[in-house]
């Protein structure tokens, strides 16, 4: 990326990377406390932990609150430090508010969800603090006017966030071992998914009833009749044309780009694309 207005020193490019995956982990493990999950990229959650537990809640709030101790330790004399620091505090708010929103709709039936609100989802949760943060960060420091920018990057991040949620969706169901598939957790929980939001679209009146009647349920026989129903419909292989498709789509949004370099977004991409953790 072009240095416009300064050049920032490797050091505090680094301090800035360790500041996203100190978001990154706290956010991780509020995810994890409040879903109470098990595993994650194939390693025991941290508050699975012994002696850990709900302690890991305050873990993760020293965490989140380490990033505005380093920020403030190492930028509190540069002009970039407010609209970092506003960065950091929006991506926190957005992931915070997403959760809600997530845990609000599981309560929902599965015949309200709609791709909209799984996009919405992918959108303020995926593509907020794994891809827009980073981004927006760099940007800052490279003096690239955020608001002049073409909004043309919010869309390729966006994108990609959507193809990533949709791959952990994948995951969750079709994990390659038992450490990173999650057995059908997100069916239990009465998640919107990419395949729940498919399969409902599809679907004919009688799958649709059988969907009502097991979707949401922890019964494993019911998590079973549902990754049955997503069988018939060999939703598995319409993942994969999607995620062909996605991949050439972003790849053709990137190509148009122009005050931004396109090799740090075609590298994203690759990165993601056909991933199995």
């Amino acid at each position: 990326m072009k240095w416009k207005n300064q050049t920032p020193d490797l050091k505090s490019v680094e301090i800035l990377g360790w500041c996203v995956e100190l978001l990154y982990s706290a956010v991780s493990i509020y995810f994890d406390i409040i879903e109470d999950n098990g595993w994650r990229q194939g390693k025991t959650c941290w508050h699975k932990l012994n002696k850990v537990g709900i302690i890991g809640l305050n873990d993760a709030i020293i965490l989140e609150n380490s990033i505005y101790f380093l920020m403030h330790k190492y930028f509190k004399n540069s002009s970039n430090y407010v609209p970092l620091m506003q960065i950091f505090h929006d991506a926190a708010l957005k992931s915070a508010c997403v959760q809600s929103t997530t845990l609000l709709s599981c309560k929902q039936p599965v015949t309200s969800f709609s791709m909209e609100m799984y996009k919405m989802i992918a959108n303020a949760k995926t593509a907020n603090y794994l891809f827009e943060l980073p981004f927006r960060l760099a940007m800052q420091m490279a003096g690239i006017n955020i608001q002049d920018a073409s909004h043309l990057y919010t869309i390729i991040l966006h994108e990609m966030g959507h193809l990533y949620q949709v791959q952990d969706d994948f995951l969750n169901l079709y994990g390659c071992s038992e450490k990173y598939a999650k057995n059908g957790s997100d069916i239990a929980r009465n998640k919107c998914t990419w395949f729940a939001v498919e399969f409902m679209r599809r679907a004919n009146k009688e799958q649709k009833l059988t969907m009502q009647r097991c979707y949401g349920n922890k019964d494993p026989q019911m998590i079973q009749c549902v990754k049955d129903l997503y069988a018939n419909m060999e939703l598995d292989a319409a993942f994969r044309l999607f995620e062909e498709e996605k991949y050439d789509i972003i790849e053709a949004y990137i190509h148009q780009l122009s005050e931004l370099p396109k090799d740090i977004f075609l590298q994203n991409l690759k990165d993601i694309y056909l991933r199995t953790r």
